[in-house]
């Protein structure tokens, strides 16, 4: 969706200076969705899930996830479940935050033993990517 050149507000270096540590990540970003520069994602955090094999499988690890989202949306007012999609044998999960991604790997993580779980940061924390392979 482009900005158009009325709507943009830049920051002055003034108050860039002012913006200090995690705050100044969130102020670049801010920034970067005001000029329209980059591509502005729609998630924050995408969990992966690779290997599941059969339908009931795939299915018990789905109601698993969302009794998870449910927890966790009732504690966390920003926190949502933005999408679930099934891409070939993957499913993605897509989350309005990163910690929800983070909180969903975890989750099958321990509760189904076995499995890996790999992490990936971008460089200003968004997205986060979260991968959960099913143990062979």
């Amino acid at each position: 969706m482009p900005v158009s050149k009325k709507s943009v507000k830049r920051l002055t270096s003034r108050q860039k200076k002012t913006v200090q540590g995690s705050h100044q990540m969130k102020a670049r970003r801010e920034e970067i969705v005001q000029t329209g520069q980059g591509t502005a994602l729609e998630f924050s955090g995408e969990l992966t899930l690779v290997g599941l094999k059969g339908d009931s499988v795939r299915q018990e690890i789905l109601n698993a996830l969302r009794g998870e989202v449910r927890r966790i949306e009732g504690r966390h007012q920003k926190a949502e479940l933005l999408s679930i999609s099934q891409v070939g044998s993957k499913i993605i999960v897509r989350t309005s935050t990163g910690q929800m991604a983070l909180a969903l790997g975890k989750h099958l993580y321990r509760a189904r033993k076995g499995g890996q779980l790999s992490v990936t940061w971008s460089d200003s924390d968004v997205p986060v990517r979260v991968e959960w392979s099913a143990a062979s």
